[in-house]
């Protein structure tokens, strides 16, 4: 009966993964991840999308503290997620806004065009907020988004910290 070895330990089994990312976080993805033990095998565009990347990734399988590896990399998604969605939080209130105000400075221009023949006079009544309300959108959309990304921007930064907390903690477990 040959003797057979359980263990080659020139062999190194490894776990694969790829995951879907916008551009923006692209670097902080490709900093980060190699301290959860991840080696970045490539990142290129989505084809389907423009503003997504994809990241593919491989890993020893049987990596040293493999599980507190893994918890670390869930809490690290967990805040890059909360970071995004306070990232978006940004512009949303300032989005709908603007577009609220547009839509009823349209009302007001077609009710101007539509009353045109039968009353100029309400008609250019009606048409000054219809104009007012297809210029003033552009200066609520600015003035919004930078009153919520200065009420914002001390969650973000402390979010920030804690995910290079989190990293840094990964680090040291790799390195033990």
């Amino acid at each position: 009966m040959p003797n057979i070895k359980k263990e080659n330990p020139d062999f190194i089994g490894y776990e694969y993964r790829e995951i879907n990312i916008d551009n923006k976080l692209v670097d902080l993805y490709l900093d980060n991840y190699p301290n959860f033990g991840w080696q970045i095998i490539s990142a290129e565009k989505a084809q389907s999308v423009n503003s997504k990347m994809i990241i593919k990734l491989k890993r020893n399988r049987h990596i040293a503290n493999k599980q507190e590896l893994t918890r670390l990399q869930r809490k690290f998604e967990a805040q890059l997620s909360q970071v995004d969605k306070l990232e978006r939080e940004k512009t949303i209130r300032a989005s709908a806004t603007a577009l609220t105000i547009g839509f009823f400075g349209s009302v007001f221009l077609a009710a101007s065009v539509m009353l045109f023949h039968d009353n100029t006079f309400l008609s250019f009544i009606l048409g000054i907020p219809g104009l007012i309300g297809w210029v003033l959108p552009y200066w609520v959309y600015t003035n919004i988004k930078t009153r919520r990304s200065q009420e914002l921007s001390p969650q973000i930064n402390k979010l920030y910290d804690l995910l290079y907390d989190t990293c840094e903690q990964a680090h040291k477990l790799l390195t033990l």
